[in-house]
């Protein structure tokens, strides 16, 4: 594919295995060879771009929670003894970004007194993984605010559905709850606040690929008193997948989760609900800010209302998003899709938004499960150090 238009990207770079190209007409033929030959004998892929590490994200251990207790499973996680740890986030959640914290937490640490700003805050998997104390959370689903404010607050020992007919009644309460505070418009008690983010978290741990929201228009029409409000709705959550395995124990033979340790290290995270063109402005303006918007070009269940829809292809709030970017004094990092992994084809908009904002590119690449090939992604930095945002890496670095 060559754009209409060849056009330079020297002021403004995007880098590929640490080497700058002049234009996406230059890497686009690299980038589909790697694509196309990816396989079972070559199944290399470019890395995370820069080597910059910080802490380690750890895996759960469901085994040794089963076999040793609640104990020694999240409250005893080295995240919680000492900040130069990540901790753990608080929920799966869609788009994998928990596995890049360590290289996340390495380019924080050129800014180290700066709390990060997550207005897209899905787990929270960046506030977690800097682990500073500090923090500013964001998100347009009440739902994961809820949830995340309660973990700060104290949830303490939460159940997990052992069952399916447990985990969908799990689902009928918070429906329950769910409606009557975002329907009806009803101030839900503190008790039944705190209700809704254990079944929250506990379901979503247990769910196969996250809860199910309805939606198709066709699919909300059969459940159009969900619908009928101004204010914020995803629907009702659905029946959802059960997360099985016969190799591994699994959330559901454990039974339980321990999330009293977070308080303590989520003390001045500050939190908010809504729109991200909303809560940018309660921000001090020099924050380390993370934007990791909708992926585009890929129809992913963030959840089931017209808010949360936008941004699957390149909208408004798309582009508002990397205004947002290119206003913001503080470091700037930008996750999305360089090329759809659909239409494969890069997002020319995109990518001139992002470097006329003054964003340097930086693409890697990751084999999703439920994906035949892997997808190209791209990180943007922005008022970074020049040696950091524009590091022309040593091809050595990628051999491995």
């Amino acid at each position: 594919m060559v754009f209409d238009t060849a056009w330079d990207l020297m002021k403004a770079d995007i880098y590929h295995e640490g080497r700058a190209y002049s234009s996406m007409d230059d890497l686009m033929p690299i980038l589909d060879e790697q694509i196309q030959g990816w396989g079972e004998s070559n199944k290399k892929l470019s890395p995370f771009p820069f080597p910059y590490k910080s802490g380690n994200y750890r895996h759960k251990s469901w085994k040794g929670m089963l076999d040793r207790g609640l104990d020694d499973f999240i409250t005893n996680n080295p995240g919680f003894q000492s900040s130069d740890e990540m901790l753990p986030s608080m929920m799966p959640w869609i788009g994998g970004k928990t596995q890049i914290q360590p290289y996340v937490r390495g380019l924080a640490d050129f800014a180290p007194n700066t709390r990060a700003a997550e207005l897209y805050g899905g787990s929270g998997s960046t506030i977690l993984g800097l682990n500073r104390g500090t923090g500013f959370y964001a998100d347009i689903n009440p739902d994961n605010t809820n949830a995340f404010q309660h973990l700060k607050d104290g949830l303490g020992i939460i159940e997990i559905p052992k069952t399916r007919d447990r985990m969908n009644e799990m689902i009928s309460r918070m429906n329950d709850l769910r409606f009557r505070r975002d329907v009806k418009g009803e101030q839900l008690s503190s008790d039944e606040l705190r209700e809704l983010a254990s079944h929250y978290i506990a379901t979503n741990h247990q769910a196969f690929g996250n809860l199910n929201y309805p939606q198709s228009q066709k699919q909300r029409a059969k459940y159009p008193e969900w619908y009928q409000g101004t204010g914020y709705t995803e629907g009702p959550i659905l029946n959802s997948g059960w997360r099985r395995s016969s190799q591994r124990i699994m959330p559901h033979r454990v039974g339980a989760l321990d999330l009293s340790a977070y308080p303590d290290r989520m003390r001045d995270v500050e939190i908010h609900t809504g729109d991200i063109r909303d809560t940018v402005n309660l921000l001090d303006g020099d924050e380390l800010m993370y934007l990791d918007p909708q992926y585009l070009d890929r129809q992913i269940q963030y959840g089931g209302s017209d808010q949360q829809q936008s941004g699957t292809g390149y909208d408004q709030l798309q582009r508002d998003t990397i205004r947002i970017g290119a206003e913001h004094d503080g470091p700037v990092l930008y996750s999305n899709y360089l090329v759809g992994p659909k239409s494969g084809l890069p997002n020319e908009e995109m990518i001139r938004d992002l470097l006329d904002g003054g964003f340097d590119l930086h693409t890697w690449m990751r084999k999703p499960k439920q994906n035949k090939r892997p997808v190209v992604e791209v990180l943007g930095l922005r008022n970074f150090p020049e040696h950091v945002q524009r590091a022309r890496l040593n091809k050595s670095l990628f051999d491995f």
